[in-house]
């Protein structure tokens, strides 16, 4: 059926990457995955806690405004930095407690 597309989308963009069988663990289950999760598994870098959102995306606009002071040019690395969450616990995430089931 239909509900397949998406897990197999999600299947080829990500199994490769993803850590030992995580790709195939999300690609069959579906499941939603906590912030802990995705940085756990490498799907995302940051986390920014809701509340600091509306800063964060002032931020951003602001500092594609000025010239970065990254001599790569990156001057979205450091914003996201400032306001990423340093309090996110990968090794309590679930698929890090459940890693040894999954692969």
């Amino acid at each position: 059926g239909s509900w397949c597309i998406p897990r197999l989308k999600l299947y080829s963009q990500w199994k490769s990457g993803l850590v030992g069988g995580v790709g195939n663990y999300l690609a069959l289950t579906g499941n939603r995955l906590a912030a802990e999760d995705l940085i756990y598994a490498g799907i995302a870098t940051h986390y920014v806690k809701s509340e600091k959102l509306d800063d964060l995306k002032s931020a951003l606009a602001e500092s594609t405004t000025r010239t970065s002071d990254d001599p790569n040019g990156d001057c979205v690395a450091g914003v996201l930095m400032s306001f990423h969450d340093h309090n996110v616990d990968t090794q309590s995430s679930f698929l890090s407690q459940n890693r040894a089931d999954i692969d």
